[in-house]
């Protein structure tokens, strides 16, 4: 869950970890070009809550993917954002 959205300036991403994982966030437009990425690092299992920075982007709407790095790579979260002038 991205909050608020539309954001303006930075945003909050909640998700929940079902086992500790090395965690990167990507934003992409929708043409799928990334954008930016905070690496937010080794993350324990449970609930998670992390504040971006999206100052600097144009309004309008844009992909967040919440992926783990290491040998079992995965995607485990794809979010809408919305930016509001």
């Amino acid at each position: 869950m991205v909050a608020p959205n539309p954001a303006w300036g930075h945003a909050t991403v909640r998700f929940e970890l079902k086992e500790e994982a090395n965690v990167v966030l990507a934003l992409y437009d929708l043409q799928g070009g990334m954008l930016r990425q905070w690496p937010l690092g080794d993350l324990p299992a449970g609930r998670q809550e992390h504040v971006v920075d999206l100052s600097g982007l144009a309004p309008g709407s844009y992909f967040a993917v919440l992926r783990s790095q290491g040998p079992g790579r995965s995607v485990f979260g794809l979010f809408k954002l919305a930016l509001r002038p």
